[in-house]
């Protein structure tokens, strides 16, 4: 019931850019690297924005935007999934303690691109839960991440919707399998949801 606690941080700082004197010094990481060594992202973070770019490792060479905190906001996390291949990766972006976003980007030759992929449906909590005093606070309201690239070339998914109060907790969880068909458009090719309740 944590994915904010694995996503948030994946992006350690490991080294600073030089500034002048008197400017904001930015830093940057570069992390998550294609399993063919080509690619990686690069985090930059300032006292007013956070982004992360794919780049091309051995240059630096700015690929493609990934995700971008909110404008005078750093709020921003991202977990990345490579596909064996180093020809696609998915994204679960969030600039909310809340809530998380999916992305898909595949290479079309010559650099990356986002595809359009179908809405996700948040996971939801069962209406019985509602009115139960011993839940009062929302911990995730559909907080996606990607889970793996199957052999068929296939994302799976998952999502969560956690309410809690205390040590007593509902979680819903949504595992959603994306695949392009043979016109590259990406569908949904199933969808299950599964709920667990603890209560003390």
């Amino acid at each position: 019931m944590a994915w904010r606690l694995f996503l948030v941080g994946m992006f350690a700082v490991s080294g600073l850019l030089p500034a002048l004197a008197g400017e904001e010094k930015p830093e940057i990481t570069i992390e998550s690297p294609s399993p063919d060594g080509r690619f990686a992202f690069r985090e930059t973070f300032t006292q007013d924005r956070r982004t992360v770019d794919l780049i091309e490792k051995g240059t630096g060479k700015l690929l493609c935007p990934v995700a971008v905190s909110e404008e005078g906001g750093n709020r921003l996390s991202v977990l990345v999934k490579w596909a064996p291949d180093s020809k696609r990766f998915a994204a679960g972006c969030s600039t909310s303690r809340l809530s998380a976003s999916i992305s898909v980007f595949v290479n079309n030759g010559n650099s990356f691109h986002e595809v359009e992929i179908p809405t996700l449906s948040d996971p939801e909590i069962p209406a019985k839960y509602d009115k139960d005093q011993r839940l009062h606070h929302w911990a995730a309201i559909g907080w996606w991440a990607p889970v793996r690239w199957r052999k068929d070339g296939a994302i799976e998914v998952c999502g969560e919707s956690t309410y809690d109060g205390n040590s007593n907790y509902v979680t819903a969880t949504r595992t959603v399998v994306l695949a392009p068909n043979k016109a590259g458009e990406w569908k949904t090719a199933s969808s299950k949801q599964k709920v667990t309740a603890h209560f003390e």
